[in-house]
């Protein structure tokens, strides 16, 4: 493998080139393992400073990748066995079994577990945690 400096440049003839390798668990999102990108210039400082700005991009395009994933891999544990949206109610998706427990019985057996010889107060401050929860991953759905 050849050198890749902290800027991600290549340089090919008297042309910078922009390249990034594409994350293992972000390779399904794309059509290839790596982006390669001319950067038209023959400037090692005007490619840097277009290479960061390309990196700063991609990392944000690939946060919004992540936490897609991170957020269809949550509705496993709800209630409903498809995610709801705040405005229509429930989308359609995949409906895959799992055997994982549902959030509202991990929930309970949480509360079981950890709140003996508790206040009631404890049960009510789970519920409500579970609840901006839910509320909070909904509201992050409906923005992706």
């Amino acid at each position: 493998m050849g050198h890749q400096n902290a800027h991600y440049l290549k340089l090919k003839g008297n042309t910078y080139y922009f390249s990034r390798r594409v994350p293992k668990r972000l390779q399904r999102h794309c059509s290839r393992d790596r982006i390669e990108v001319c950067l038209h210039t023959s400037s090692r400082h005007q490619a840097a400073r277009y290479s960061i700005i390309l990196s700063s991009q991609l990392e944000d395009q690939w946060a919004v990748l992540k936490r897609r994933d991170i957020s269809q891999c949550l509705w496993t544990y709800f209630e409903t066995d498809q995610p709801l949206s705040p405005t229509n109610g429930p989308m359609t998706a995949d409906n895959s079994t799992t055997d994982a427990p549902r959030l509202s019985e991990a929930t309970q057996t949480y509360v079981f577990m950890k709140g003996a010889n508790r206040s009631s107060t404890f049960a009510s401050g789970v519920q409500r945690s579970v609840r901006y929860l839910v509320d909070a991953t909904v509201s992050r759905k409906s923005f992706d």
